[in-house]
């Protein structure tokens, strides 16, 4: 089946195109956070939308995961030598350089960087249009 207009993959959310920019791309996350805070507050009316706390939640859940990832390959590294009599010279330490534990700490990485960046942006774009009166901050969300 053809890819939607837009540059979406059809079976993601997700903006695919190498043209869009890290804030493009955040600003279509940014859009589906929206609509899910959105309906956690047509449930729950005393709940407030507020997009720049549903991103930094993003970005502890993702550090969460992170530390989580390094803990269970740090529990290898002391069960596995008990186990396995060559579990040192098989597996690098989780630490230094397991290569799935420096993935998923990159991508924390990655990800606080980009939705601090794109925040700034749109904090910023938000700040100059409050001084002529027509938007208030990331409602153009």
């Amino acid at each position: 089946r053809a890819a939607p207009a837009l540059g979406l993959d059809a079976t993601s959310t997700v903006l695919r195109t190498k043209r869009a920019s890290a804030t493009d791309e955040w600003r279509h996350y940014a859009c589906h956070l929206a609509a899910s805070e959105a309906a956690g507050t047509i449930r729950d009316p005393t709940r407030r939308l507020d997009v720049a706390i549903a991103l930094n939640r993003l970005k502890d859940l993702q550090w969460q995961i992170a530390r989580s990832v390094l803990r269970s390959k740090q529990k290898d590294d002391r069960r596995g030598p008990g186990i396995i009599d060559d579990y040192s010279h098989a597996h690098p330490p989780a630490q230094v350089s397991d290569p799935v534990v420096i993935e998923v700490l990159a991508a924390a990485e990655r990800l606080d960087a980009e939705v601090t960046a794109f925040l700034l942006t749109v904090s910023a774009e938000s700040s100059s249009k409050l001084g002529s009166g027509t938007s208030q901050p990331l409602a153009r969300l």
